[in-house]
């Protein structure tokens, strides 16, 4: 993340979304490292490329001073469910 320095901790995150239309997220998310918590609005927009691929791109910005001042994410999703066909009922 920028801004300030980002200590990475795999003790505790949580998230919790609430979705908006036309690919649009927002979540919230928290990180606990010893006794401090770094909490985050997380602000999302997903694309739909295609009908297996996605791309995100998510800014999140803190909101205690346990966390970093800003960051950025992109993501790219590749769904490979069903894209053989098997498995699939025949009606």
């Amino acid at each position: 993340m920028g801004g300030r320095r980002r200590r990475t901790s795999s003790n505790t995150t949580s998230r919790s979304s609430i979705h908006g239309a036309s690919g649009f997220t927002f979540e919230g998310a928290g990180q606990t490292e010893a006794s401090e918590t770094a909490y985050y609005a997380v602000p999302e927009l997903v694309w739909k490329l295609g009908k297996h691929l996605e791309l995100l791109v998510a800014v999140p910005v803190g909101l205690t001073r346990a966390a970093a001042d800003y960051g950025v994410i992109v993501g790219i999703t590749v769904e490979i469910e069903g894209l053989t066909g098997r498995g699939q009922r025949a009606d």
